[in-house]
């Protein structure tokens, strides 16, 4: 009977780890979409050296995958996040099921798909670089987050409020109480989950469970303090204060800036096959701190097309240049992606139709009227392409300087 509620609290738990990491990746979309590496799809897939293999898809679904990639986007395949879902779901099913079956501390055979050295989402980015250590850490934080977030919503059992503090001095003037969210919950159950995929012990692994952990201390370091006054005619003499999760935007734009900030680990990849060996990787990451991203290999020119690493380069990416609401970052976007890749901005308008004016009608619908919109957008293009069209931003600038001259 135990083992059964055991096995039904860890479906709910994967459940959540599963939507905690998929909601890491989606954040990462949105945190590098004006950037020149920009979270695609095409580089979340199989590792080139020992990483995820393909047969994971064969292995969940009993679907033939030979010579395709579990994350293969094309109009027959599944969408990725899908496949996402449920190789991480399998994956975890699996080592529960051999945890708990099983009296051997290592519960994956040599033979299984996951690989030494490499862990989930570690095949996805085979480099060992700033943008893979972004991936691990959003991830991870991401399945702390969710597992956090459903445990105050009162979707497991055996968690609540943290409440272990409450009664004592928080502060002059305030004291802990309320209902604080449980990141203590989330930070154990997803460190179990996410850093017991990780099997190897080189540098590259050391790397993965340090950014594991970065991630994880990103949720903690967003957390914000909420306080409600006690005190007569709201004199607000006294508060208690509790925890609460931030938005998991706040979480994104933490770890953005980490990611500014990643420090290069002088360390070969494969190092970590002996016990000196692992005695000196334990002793270079002891030495950073646990809150920020590390990397082994620098990042290749995202501006060019790199096949071997999935790449496709700037050509043909959406930049912004004009909006109230637009950021700094985002009104560079044109020179970031085509300028400085030595591209060119091209300028393209659409018409687009949208239902306006709408208008309720008693009784009981709403009517409104389509209306048509021209909306600018800019691209960026190979030079000599724009010339050859006749279009494009720096042909519109040259014709205003020769006016002037």
């Amino acid at each position: 009977r135990t083992s059964v509620r055991t096995y039904f609290a860890y479906l709910i738990y994967s459940s959540s780890v599963a939507a905690g990491a998929q909601s890491g990746i989606e954040e990462c979309k949105y945190q590098f979409a004006w950037d020149r590496w920009n979270c695609p799809e095409r580089t979340l897939q199989l590792s080139s050296h020992g990483g995820l293999r393909s047969d994971w898809n064969h292995q969940s679904t009993g679907a033939s995958t030979a010579g395709s990639s579990i994350f293969d986007t094309g109009p027959t395949s599944p969408v990725w996040s899908i496949n996402f879902n449920r190789i991480l779901f399998s994956r975890l099913e699996t080592q529960f099921n051999r945890t708990l079956h099983s009296r051997n501390p290592n519960p994956f055979p040599p033979n299984y798909p996951l690989q030494p050295g490499s862990s989930l989402p570690t095949g996805f980015l085979s480099p060992a670089n700033r943008e893979t250590a972004f991936v691990h850490a959003i991830s991870s934080a991401g399945v702390m987050y969710t597992l956090t977030r459903n445990c105050s919503l009162g979707d497991f059992d055996n968690c609540g409020c943290d409440d272990s503090r409450n009664g004592q001095l928080g502060g002059q003037g305030w004291l802990w109480g309320g209902c604080s969210d449980n990141v203590g919950f989330g930070e154990a159950i997803s460190k179990q989950f996410v850093d017991g995929l990780e099997t190897g012990q080189d540098a590259r692994a050391a790397m993965n469970l340090h950014n594991n952990e970065a991630g994880r201390k990103a949720v903690k370091s967003t957390m914000k303090r909420t306080c409600k006054c006690h005190g007569v005619s709201g004199s607000c003499t006294t508060q208690t204060c509790w925890l609460q999760l931030p938005e998991f935007r706040e979480v994104g734009y933490y770890l953005k800036e980490k990611y500014h900030k990643a420090l290069k680990v002088d360390l070969l990849q494969g190092v970590g096959n002996s016990a000196a060996s692992r005695g000196a990787i334990a002793e270079t990451f002891s030495s950073i701190s646990k809150k920020e991203l590390v990397h082994l290999e620098d990042s290749p020119d995202y501006c060019l097309e790199n096949k071997t690493l999935g790449l496709l380069g700037t050509e043909g990416r959406e930049c912004l240049k004009r909006g109230k609401t637009l950021s700094k970052w985002e009104k560079r976007s044109c020179k970031r992606l085509c300028g400085d890749c030595g591209l060119a901005v091209e300028e393209r308008r659409a018409d687009m139709v949208s239902s306006c004016n709408c208008k309720f009608h008693w009784c009981c619908a709403v009517k409104c009227e389509q209306c048509r919109k021209s909306v600018t957008k800019y691209f960026c293009v190979k030079k000599e392409k724009r010339e050859r069209s006749g279009g494009g931003i720096s042909r519109k600038k040259e014709t205003k300087l020769k006016k002037k001259m």
